[in-house]
């Protein structure tokens, strides 16, 4: 999966968790979080 610049992503407990960081973080307020499937898509 790409991730867009200003994003991280993690794997939290078997699922995937994507956070934004620096300047990012003042526009989206929160995280998505998805399986394995939606890492592939």
């Amino acid at each position: 999966m790409k991730i867009k610049a200003g994003f991280v992503i993690r794997r939290v407990a078997g699922k995937y968790i994507v956070v934004a960081t620096g300047k990012a973080s003042r526009e989206f307020h929160g995280m998505v979080r998805f399986d394995e499937t939606g890492k592939t898509i």
